[in-house]
């Protein structure tokens, strides 16, 4: 079953390196049903954002290797918006 879950991480996931390494920690996570489902929908977002980023202009960063990516539990990160930030802190307020 975890085999399963790797490889539809691993389909989706859009820079292919280290297999091995991801599969490792892939299964120290050992994700459920949802947990799976939340990653992989971060990653749709995250691939749509830069996406989006990269059609307008904007820098964007090369994708992190995929067990970097799992470690750093990267399917909680905040997706900035094009132009802008994810934060809705006001910085005009802010007397720098």
């Amino acid at each position: 079953m975890c085999e399963e879950k790797f490889d539809e991480f691993w389909k989706a996931y859009p820079t292919k390196v280290a297999k091995g390494k991801a599969r490792k920690t892939f299964a120290k996570i050992n994700p459920d049903d949802e947990l799976l489902a939340v990653m992989l929908g971060a990653l749709a977002q995250q691939k749509a954002d830069r996406a989006a980023k990269q059609a307008a202009g904007e820098f964007v960063p090369r994708w992190k290797h995929p067990s970097t990516w799992l470690n750093g539990e990267c399917w909680e990160d905040e997706v900035e918006s094009v132009g802008g930030s994810s934060s809705s802190f006001d910085w005009s307020e802010v007397d720098c």
